[in-house]
């Protein structure tokens, strides 16, 4: 967790897979993404697990990434890779899915 002396909020970050991430945006990619995931995948949300797959670095020293532009997703045996298309939301790129 980020805080500075006086601030009205704190940042804070979660890491996932190597990369260092705002843990209010991975929440939000997580809550927007799980229903879609489950029904493509046929697999109960609390089943999911989340990758994040690619991303844009910013600060300066590239470490933190934001906007988060792909996201993997596997669960009961499948597997799936979500673009955010922005305006449109989250849409499934490729998947194993049977």
């Amino acid at each position: 967790m980020a805080c500075s002396l006086g601030a009205s909020a704190c940042v804070k970050f979660v890491t996932v897979d190597g990369k260092q991430l705002y843990q209010s945006e991975w929440d939000t990619v997580r809550a927007d993404l799980g229903p879609r995931a489950a029904f493509d995948l046929k697999c109960g949300v609390g089943d999911l697990q989340y990758s994040m797959l690619k991303g844009y670095g910013h600060g300066l020293t590239m470490t933190v990434y934001s906007p988060i532009e792909q996201v993997g997703v596997r669960g009961c045996g499948q597997q799936a890779v979500y673009v955010n298309l922005e305006d449109k939301g989250w849409v499934m790129n490729s998947t194993n899915a049977k």
